[in-house]
């Protein structure tokens, strides 16, 4: 007699519970990066595929949407207003409901390429790689206390550092310092997971030499002695941040947390960070081992500092899952952060398989259909799970496919 009134509970009960983990806001963090290499001008060539890229992951239950730099093409297109942070604006003007960015070398260290190419229908307003950063710092809003789409607060490095730059105090009269602030590092926490930004940039963070890479006159329009204090207030800042967003992870109970940035700072395993046998000759390994004697561990491969600050709190933090995202090399990719760190370091106390993890996401033409999407669960053992997810909307548009039409002047 009293079967139906208990049926009926139960059915209300599981419609209420139903409706409540429906209602739950996705928590999905969603990543592009090296995109869109395309003429800007000519939506056909690609960019209305990135359009509708950009579109679909604000529509599909994305949390967060980060670019990982290289906004455009580093050898083919000057850097100017419109070329350098058109593809941010776009994932922000489709809707992305929290936006972040982490430089890359294409808008920044490399406009020295293009200073003078009369061919080329995008001019090149910015030469110096300090004058480029500047205008992401001014144009993206940066300084503000909030995303990049100007509407949720996020934590910001606010440091400003008096760089000793070694390279101008070796010079004569020159000024030993240069100042320089945190800009792009940002840290914003969901639920679970917490995301923080790094400026991290190729080409051996801002001390590539291309002078015998066919870009002979680099050093008279972008001074290499200058470069060495913006690699090493970036470098300072990322070390900084590491640490205090692996403390605010930590005692805030989040499962894991994201470091994005844009380098490929590693060698093809993982296991150590990248020489510098292609960094030329201004800041060879014993040149920039020379600038830097005096400092209590000189630097002789750019990456290294950072490298051992990633190694010092995977073994701190063992509780945590840590994942590195990086664009750079326009391939997807997926590895153990040096595997001897849960080996033999602290293998007995990591509640995961590997609680330092490294994943590449796709660049160049696959980047204007696909995207990386990370879900996190703190009950699964591996609490993050990776999948390449596609646009079916960019996919269809002309070219139809991935295929694209790369920005030649």
């Amino acid at each position: 007699m009293h079967s139906l009134p208990r049926l009926i509970v139960t059915l209300v009960v599981l419609l209420l519970l139903a409706t409540s983990a429906a209602a739950v806001p996705s928590q999905d963090l969603c990543v592009v990066g090296c995109t869109p290499y395309v003429d800007q001008s000519k939506p056909f060539h690609g960019m209305e595929k990135f359009r509708a890229l950009a579109a679909d992951m604000a529509t599909s239950d994305c949390a967060i949407i980060v670019h990982l730099g290289d906004t455009k093409p580093g050898k083919t297109m000057g850097c100017n207003a419109t070329t350098m942070t058109t593809a941010v604006h776009i994932l922000a003007q489709e809707g992305a409901p929290i936006l972040l960015y982490a430089p890359g070398d294409n808008e920044i260290n490399d406009c020295h390429r293009l200073q003078s190419n009369p061919h080329d229908q995008y001019p090149t307003e910015f030469v110096k790689a300090s004058d480029a950063r500047q205008f992401l710092v001014q144009d993206l809003q940066l300084n503000s206390g909030f995303d990049v789409t100007g509407n949720v607060p996020v934590i910001s490095h606010n440091r400003l550092n008096q760089v000793d730059n070694p390279a101008t105090c070796n010079d004569q009269g020159q000024d030993c310092q240069a100042t320089y602030s945190c800009d792009f590092d940002k840290y914003i926490a969901m639920e679970d997971y917490a995301v923080a930004t790094l400026e991290v940039i190729g080409s051996h963070w801002y001390l590539d030499d291309e002078r015998n890479a066919g870009y002979t006159d680099q050093d008279l329009v972008d001074p290499l002695k200058d470069r060495l204090a913006m690699y090493v207030n970036a470098k300072d800042c990322a070390l900084d941040w590491i640490e205090y967003s692996a403390e605010q992870a930590n005692a805030t109970d989040k499962r894991a947390l994201f470091f994005m940035l844009h380098a490929s700072f590693y060698d093809k395993y993982g296991s150590r960070p990248l020489g510098s046998g292609s960094i030329g000759e201004y800041y060879s390994p014993d040149v920039l081992r020379n600038f830097t004697v005096a400092w209590k561990d000189p630097v002789r491969r750019p990456y290294r500092p950072l490298f051992r600050k990633f190694e010092q709190i995977a073994l701190r933090y063992p509780n945590l899952q840590f994942q590195i995202v990086h664009s750079d090399a326009h391939r997807w990719f997926q590895t153990r952060f040096n595997p001897y760190l849960n080996n033999h370091g602290n293998a007995k106390q990591v509640q995961s398989h590997h609680n330092m993890m490294i994943h590449q996401t796709e660049g160049a033409s696959r980047a204007l259909t696909t995207y990386t999407r990370f879900s996190v669960n703190p009950l699964k053992f591996q609490p993050i799970s990776t999948q390449e997810e596609w646009s079916p909307s960019a996919f269809d548009i002309e070219p139809k496919g991935h295929a694209w039409i790369p920005y030649q002047p």
